[in-house]
């Protein structure tokens, strides 16, 4: 009886591959300057790509640096300490309204220079609670939607940002922009997403989209129903039954 080999197929595969390594390094010695030219270009691409995120990097701390100094210089003209969450109010009142005022300006200057940066994004909504707390509803107001159209896509800062801008197109009245900021605050991975969500289905439940508003509140409730505040989500689950809202 003939014995079968069956390292047969081992073996053919080993001799093959030496094969291939032989052909190779016959053409690497008979073509040393495309090999060079080639080891040369992948060293270029990578050397790129480590320079692009170390520019990215050093552009990031420049903002964030620049920034957090004119937040901190505000705190100190306000007799306040760096970092501090309270700034105390001036016992002149006009005192403090100007300084809110100055570094208002101020913030929205040095944001301007690292536009679609999360620094940019933190600045313009220090503004914009400054230019708030003087009374200056339209400042603030566009310090928050400058903050929203330039924050990076996809970051946290973002959805921050454009929640607060859904926040103050809703007090304008503008309820149709109000949920589409609500929204694309909730397709951003955070941990407000379920919120945004059920406030951009309450913003179109109150435009008469039930079936736009039932489907925003069933995605937010899937993300994280204890998110939702009661008020919205007794609102959003009368409409589920079409049972109208109790009379206020």
């Amino acid at each position: 009886m003939a014995r079968r080999n069956d390292s047969t197929p081992v073996v053919e595969f080993a001799e093959n591959l030496e094969s291939v390594f032989e052909r190779g390094a016959g053409w690497v010695g008979a073509h040393p300057q495309q090999v060079l030219i080639g080891i040369g270009a992948v060293l270029l691409v990578a050397a790129g790509v480590g320079a692009l995120g170390s520019l990215q990097e050093r552009r990031a701390h420049a903002a964030e640096a620049e920034v957090a100094g004119v937040y901190d210089a505000y705190l100190a003209a306000m007799g306040a300490s760096p970092g501090a969450r309270e700034v105390p109010e001036p016992a002149n009142p006009e005192v403090g309204r100007k300084t809110r005022a100055e570094f208002a300006a101020k913030l929205l200057v040095a944001t301007s220079a690292h536009d679609a940066s999360a620094a940019a994004v933190v600045g313009r909504l220090q503004a914009a609670t400054l230019l708030e707390t003087n009374g200056d509803a339209d400042g603030a107001f566009q310090a928050r939607e400058l903050a929203a159209k330039h924050a990076p896509r996809g970051s946290g800062v973002a959805a921050i940002a454009l929640t607060r801008y859904g926040v103050a197109l809703e007090a304008k009245g503008n309820l149709a922009e109000a949920a589409k900021a609500f929204a694309d605050a909730g397709e951003i991975d955070s941990p407000g997403r379920a919120l945004a969500l059920a406030d951009a289905a309450r913003c179109e439940a109150q435009l008469g989209n039930r079936a736009r508003a039932l489907e925003l509140f069933a995605r937010a409730e899937k993300l994280g129903g204890e998110a939702i505040p009661v008020y919205v989500r007794q609102r959003l689950v009368e409409l589920r039954v079409g049972s109208p809202s109790p009379p206020k």
